[in-house]
């Protein structure tokens, strides 16, 4: 695995979160390199042999790096690209493998030859992404999977991003922000820090807040517009979140040229300068703007 060289002025002995928020403790975290999301959002297969996706990782990090506080790469696609974003972005790396249908019951996948040491070998702080619901049959094991983790970063004195997703049980009465409530009660205590989906209502959400000990951002949602998650990230800011995790909306709205097929190599190929300027243009304005937002809050909401 590549090591990336920052210089040790750069960081301190302890990864913390602080290395990527502002100064007032603000969040603003974008993922570039979902293979999963992009071809979700654009339709185009994951094929990295039809189309030069690592060109897009690494447009995509240099673009978006210079509006936000960090970044969260995955060593299958983006570890690659980690010397190519900006130095004022911190620097998140990721432990699971990417999967295009997640299984929700199942213990996270991690991946192979990599790990909490390698992560701190890169003075990044550390991702781990879970599908959780308290009452599942996992529940217990995998608490003592994430607390395991959260133990070994506390170990290499790095800290630990906990991305949860929350699924309702066939069945269950219990809400979806009941369940989540209840989850981050559970979880909170082995993780530094939180990204969360939309908690269904502000009140939710200024609950979520006053019953969490550590800070957390907004996760978007799959039938999220811009427009609709720039709206639940205000309410959540103003109800004590601490910022934006950017992921899908990185590549939501990226129209495939009609008259391409998906499956033809050549034409594919030919949506590579498309895609390049959607990341520069639409993306990037995006994160900007999204980054502003978070900022807004920042003197009248710190933690």
């Amino acid at each position: 695995m590549q090591i990336a060289d920052f210089g040790s002025a750069l960081y301190t002995d302890r990864v913390n979160i602080q290395q990527i928020s502002t100064k007032y403790k603000r969040f603003s975290i974008v993922e570039p390199d979902n293979i999963a999301f992009f071809t979700q959002a654009t339709g185009i297969p994951i094929d990295t042999q039809s189309l030069p996706y690592s060109q897009l990782i690494q447009v995509a990090v240099e673009e978006l790096s210079e509006s936000v506080t960090g970044m969260s790469l995955s060593p299958e696609y983006g570890l690659e690209f980690i010397t190519d974003k900006t130095e004022k972005a911190g620097l998140v790396l990721r432990l699971n493998t990417q999967e295009e249908k997640p299984n929700y019951e199942a213990l996270p996948t991690l991946i192979p030859q990599w790990g909490v040491e390698a992560v701190a070998n890169n003075y990044a702080v550390a991702q781990l992404v879970i599908w959780y619901n308290p009452y599942e049959n996992l529940a217990n094991q995998k608490k003592k999977f994430i607390a395991e983790i959260f133990d070994y970063c506390n170990q290499l004195d790095i800290h630990l991003l906990l991305t949860i997703r929350i699924f309702l049980i066939e069945g269950q009465t219990l809400s979806f922000a009941d369940t989540q409530l209840q989850t981050v009660k559970e979880l909170q205590q082995t993780a530094h820090l939180l990204a969360l989906e939309y908690p269904e209502s502000a009140l939710s959400a200024a609950t979520l807040t006053a019953e969490s000990d550590i800070p957390w951002m907004l996760l978007s949602d799959p039938k999220d517009t811009y427009a609709e998650y720039k709206d639940k990230l205000r309410i959540c800011l103003e109800s004590g979140a601490s910022g934006s995790y950017i992921d899908r909306l990185v590549w939501a709205g990226f129209e495939l040229d009609q008259e391409v097929d998906a499956k033809e190599e050549k034409l594919l190929n030919g949506q590579l300068d498309n895609l390049k300027n959607f990341i520069r243009t639409t993306a990037r304005d995006r994160v900007i703007e999204l980054a502003r937002i978070c900022a807004e809050y920042s003197l009248t909401n710190t933690l």
